[in-house]
């Protein structure tokens, strides 16, 4: 199976400026996602998909391929179905096979378990269809509406509170997701049956604020040897 790691890291950030390349434990902080990927013996190629040219100097030594993004896949609106169709125009400027899947991982997420993913590709290869690896969350959630919050959980319409231990878990995604590269121009290019890998909680971690990097490194360096086999540095 020919699959291509891509590692999208846009330069631009309102809520945190220069996120994709601040400092964690070290380093820049999509150099952890691209470490990451030269450790899956599985990648037929890793493409790093960005609007900026001081990023590309940062992975000049990496072994693997830079895509630099055109504006339609650079706003701040774009989605990853736009940079997936500009990804297919690179593929054919510089005569790139189609991928039969992607690998998507985001930068923001920095820690990582490889024996997740070497799972989750394989229920992608035998089944062909989307693999999403996630992580258990809170499910006693609410959302709201005309200044009241109403619960999520069906289980919570009939009793003010339930244990969580008596709640079906809820998952959410940011780490990765294995999916067939879409040949065409889609919003739903994840598809409709999507199979899922349940990572460790020591991996459950997203960058949106730089408190974010200052609080998730002070408890690595108090609990290191739990998080060191999460961590890809090199």
């Amino acid at each position: 199976m020919n699959i291509h790691v891509i590692i999208p890291a846009r330069s631009g950030s309102k809520r945190f400026p220069n996120k994709n390349i601040a400092t964690f434990l070290g380093k820049p902080l999509f150099t952890h996602a691209i470490n990451f990927a030269l450790k899956l013996n599985f990648a037929s190629k890793i493409i790093f998909t960005s609007d900026s040219e001081k990023y590309a100097k940062i992975i000049k030594k990496k072994k693997i391929l830079f895509h630099p993004r055109s504006n339609f896949a650079s706003m701040d609106t774009s989605m990853e179905e736009d940079i997936l169709f500009d990804l297919k125009k690179f593929y054919r400027k510089n005569n790139i096979k189609y991928p039969d899947s992607i690998l998507w991982l985001r930068p923001t997420h920095p820690l990582r378990c490889l024996s997740s993913f070497k799972k989750a590709y394989n229920i992608h290869r035998k089944r062909k269809k989307t693999v999403m690896i996630v992580h258990k969350t809170e499910s006693r959630l609410f959302t709201s509406r005309n200044g009241l919050i109403y619960p999520i959980n069906t289980q919570m319409k009939k009793k003010s509170m339930i244990r969580g231990q008596d709640c079906k878990p809820l998952f959410k995604i940011f780490s990765g997701e294995f999916f067939k590269f879409p040949t065409i121009y889609s919003k739903n290019f994840l598809g409709k049956k999507r199979y899922f890998v349940i990572a460790p909680n020591e991996t459950d971690h997203d960058i949106d604020k730089k408190n974010d990097l200052k609080n998730l490194e002070i408890v690595i360096r108090k609990n290191y040897s739990t998080y060191k086999k999460f961590i890809h540095l090199n």
